[in-house]
């Protein structure tokens, strides 16, 4: 039998003497020449190497590798093992491993997430999700599986693989046709050079997706890495030399320049020591000792090694003794005395309170962008937005998720999130529940941005979203800019603002603006113009915390401008309050509305000029409202009914014009509904025992 086990490579390494492995250089067709076998020769996308990684010597070897009966891939320093992890496995183990199953594998690991959340953290999920829709358009039998396979929490990674050419075969032939199909929705033009290899990552689910598609035997087999990326050599090596010479500043600039573009230098694959985070930790602590005037880690060596080795003895210590440390490890200290701000830095870190995001923009100019998310128990809904937020194509941006007391692991994966991108995610943890509003507005203390976004965790704003809306904004100096959304699932695209309704506001405009609504997740907003009133949201409401934020910006902003672009997908999950109709919770939401937006916008000098608008707006709350106390009271529930009624007829007095001329209104609301906010205006007593007297069924329910 002829086995041959092909190890992909970029690098001139270390190739085994058993002459079952066989070197083959990836994307020679665009690199230096190796002196290995290359992948471009005869039929081949060597070229493509930049977008599909490795995948091109598997393109290589389905179109062209004729001899082998056993195929396998490797890479240039990960291997099969033996069972013990003892050796490289021989011709004779891939032989014997075989003959019980169709294909091995590398070990499946769990990222502690299914493979859907797990990708869209690192990548975009729209490209997952084209891979997806392919499957289902060419191959619709395996669409099942790659659902199912999506929802799982294990993965074999690395694209490593041993099979009969003739399943190869099989797979590459699959596999290539679903992402041919799928390249026309994948646009990597703003990707930067790591995320571009999409196909390649693509690839490492996919290989499980045929799998079990095709419901063939697999074995797991040990992994061996024989050493670090030499990317990740080179960045420690480099990082070493400037240490050394006491030049912290570039080591920062280093650090984090190299992370843009090599993402996965953090990854432990790449950096097997583990010592990339005690690195930048390290240069954290250096920077601050230096610029606080302290003596601290350059005092006491400019060696790496050394360093990383107290830096370790220091993060124990405090592991061990808290915050009596100091005395816990008295003696070591007095051998190796240590900064007050290196302990400080050190126990946040621990504790998983660091942040870096002030440091790492210390000396920029203000962010562009302020997106502000806040967060409750989202760990099942929210990889999609994360994955999206942290890879947005603006540079200068800021994302600010606010947890607002979770009780799921939220919070943790916020802080790895913001460990992975410390220089454009913010954590905040509020001290309280405050609902989405009171967690909005402590985003909004925080802001730094030009402009503002809003996003809610469970829906997918587009990785282009705030370059595109914010590109707009500057064009017309807009106060605010508005962009198309599509509801989740549905074919449906939404633009609330038209034409007609953009430029300068006059009264005209306002009023269509504010009767027609819409969602403030869908728009930019300049943060001059929510100083300038000190606009805030109410807090401690479970719905509708944002309809007078809304509001009182169309009426106070100068001008607005639209963008005909679909740049976010709205989902109404199914266990929001709106749907669970909990109607004390949504009888007290809609009249706080009413109150939060008559307070809000009765104050400005064109309050008279937007009353009709703001009649329509505030009589819709009112009937919601009153319709649902007349539900519980018909469905007997425990609630008080009579109370809610005559505050809300009381707030109705107050706030809205007399009668109800309004012909916006006639035409939205049904007959019904308007004799029954007339009727609570005469009398709430007497509605009560109409409506359980006729048991009435009611049309009016809140959009």
């Amino acid at each position: 039998m002829n086995v041959k086990i092909y190890t992909m490579t970029h690098k001139l390494f270390q190739k085994p003497e058993d002459p079952v492995y066989v070197p083959m250089h990836v994307g020679r067709a665009i690199t230096e020449d190796l002196g290995y076998m290359g992948d471009d020769t005869g039929d081949h996308i060597s070229d493509l190497n930049p977008l599909y990684g490795e995948l091109t010597g598997l393109y290589w070897l389905w179109k062209n590798e004729t001899e082998a009966d056993v195929i396998g891939i490797c890479h240039y320093r990960r291997y099969f093992l033996t069972e013990d992890g003892s050796r490289f496995m021989t011709q004779a183990d891939y032989e014997e491993a075989l003959s019980d199953c169709d294909i091995l594998t590398s070990d499946f690991l769990s990222n502690g997430g299914s493979n859907r959340e797990n990708f869209a953290k690192a990548h975009n999920i729209a490209d997952m999700n084209a891979v997806g829709d392919a499957i289902k358009k060419l191959y619709p039998k395996d669409y099942p599986a790659f659902e199912k396979v999506m929802a799982d929490d294990k993965c074999c990674y690395g694209n490593l693989m041993v099979t009969t050419k003739e399943k190869f075969d099989e797979y590459c032939e699959w596999l290539f046709h679903i992402f041919a199909e799928a390249s026309d929705a994948i646009d990597v033009s703003d990707y930067d050079m790591y995320h571009k290899r999409v196909y390649g990552f693509l690839s490492e689910v996919m290989l499980y997706v045929w799998i079990a598609a095709r419901k063939y035997r697999y074995k797991e087999c040990r992994i061996g890495i024989t050493s670090e990326k030499a990317e990740t050599i080179e960045f420690k090596q480099a990082m070493t030399s400037l240490i050394a010479a006491g030049e912290i500043a570039q080591a920062k600039e280093l650090f984090y320049g190299y992370l843009k573009i090599r993402p996965d230098i953090r990854e432990n694959a790449s950096d097997i020591r583990g010592e990339i985070p005690a690195i930048e930790r390290l240069i954290y602590i250096m920077h601050e000792e230096k610029k606080r005037g302290e003596r601290g880690f350059l005092d006491f060596s400019r060696e790496l090694p050394l360093l990383l080795e107290h830096y370790k003895n220091i993060r124990t210590l405090i592991m061990q003794h808290g915050k009596k440390v100091l005395e816990g490890g008295a003696a070591y200290f007095a051998e190796f005395p240590v900064s007050n701000t290196a302990l400080s830095i050190i126990e946040a870190d621990i504790k998983g309170e660091l942040s870096l995001y002030e440091y790492l923009n210390e000396g920029r100019p203000p962010k562009k962008v302020s997106v502000i998310v806040p967060v409750y128990n989202g760990e099942k809904q929210f990889q999609g937005c994360l994955g999206n937020l942290v890879h947005q194509t603006l540079e200068d941006i800021e994302i600010i998720f606010i947890d607002d007391c979770s009780t799921d692991n939220s919070l943790a994966i916020l802080r790895e999130c913001q460990r992975q991108y410390p220089d454009r995610v913010r954590v905040i943890a509020s001290p309280d529940n405050r609902r989405a509003g009171g967690a909005r507005n402590l985003g909004l203390e925080a802001a730094t941005g030009e402009y503002i976004g809003f996003v809610d965790c469970d829906d997918v704003p587009d990785t282009k979203m705030y370059e595109r809306l914010y590109a707009k904004a500057k064009e017309g100096d807009y106060d605010l800019v508005d962009g198309g959304f599509i509801y989740e699932g549905k074919d449906t695209i939404v633009l609330y603002t038209g034409d007609e309704d953009t430029g300068v506001l006059n009264a005209k405009k306002r009023s269509r603006l504010i009767m027609r609504g819409g969602y403030l997740w869908s728009k930019l907003v300049r943060r001059e113009l929510i100083e300038k009133h000190h606009l805030r949201f109410r807090e401690h409401v479970p719905m509708l915390e944002d309809s007078d934020f809304l509001d009182f910006l169309f009426a106070a902003a100068f001008n607005i401008g639209n963008l005909k672009e679909v740049v976010y997908s709205y989902k109404n999950t199914d266990d929001s309050l709106s749907k669970k109709r909990d109607r004390e919770s949504y009888c007290g939401s809609l009249y706080e509305a009413m109150k939060g937006t008559w307070e809000k916008i009765h104050v400005l000098p064109n309050y008279k000029k937007l009353r009709y608008a703001l009649d329509y707006t505030l009589l819709q709350f009112y009937s919601f409202a009153v319709n649902a106390c007349l539900e519980s009271h018909i469905a007997k529930e425990p609630f008080p009914a009579l109370e809610m009624l005559q505050k809300l007829r009381k707030l109705r007095r107050k706030a809205v014009s007399p009668g109800y001329d309004n012909e916006k209104l006639k035409k939205t609301l049904p007959t019904l509904d308007v004799a029954i906010m007339q009727m609570n205006d005469d009398d709430p007593v007497k509605l009560l025992e109409v409506a359980a007297e006729l048991k009435w069924e009611f049309a009016s329910k809140l959009p």
